[in-house]
């Protein structure tokens, strides 16, 4: 068989098996099928049911590397339902049980502007006490920030 034939065949055979682990990973491994269902849910906003199946994740499988992925989730969840000190809470436990992960960046943000988000609104009510006015005064505002670019 000639080299180029060999190079070829190996790079396909390379190919085909990086697409491969995945598929089997995500059917014989419990951790990654739970983890699939939560992210399904979450997808179509069935976010009861999305943060009953993370958090089963995250005690069933809390060395996993998708826990902070798992706890990062559950924390948009608290937050997109309206429970921000649940969403800090959780944000909060990301930062301190899982420090080298990947969503800690993200997380310290999204408790900071939780965190933020009252004295914004208080500061929000003293410049524009009047939601009216507030609302159009916005408009007018940021047409010409942005013409100043």
């Amino acid at each position: 068989m000639k080299p180029i034939c060999k190079i070829v065949i190996i790079t396909a055979a390379i190919f085909l098996w990086s697409c491969m682990p995945k598929l089997i990973y995500e059917k014989y491994d419990p951790a990654a099928q739970l983890f699939s269902r939560a992210e399904k849910m979450f997808e179509e906003k069935s976010y009861e049911k999305a943060l009953v199946l993370f958090n089963e994740y995250l005690d069933r499988f809390p060395d996993r590397p998708m826990a902070g992925a798992a706890l990062m989730k559950t924390g948009a969840i608290h937050a997109a339902l309206g429970n921000n000190d649940r969403a800090r809470n959780v944000y909060k436990r990301l930062i301190a049980e899982y420090p080298e992960s990947y969503f800690v960046p993200d997380a310290r943000t999204r408790e900071n502007m939780k965190q933020s988000s009252s004295r914004q609104q208080t500061f929000s009510n003293m410049l524009f006490p009047d939601p009216i006015f507030s609302e159009h005064m916005y408009w007018q505002v940021i047409p010409i920030w942005l013409w100043d670019l």
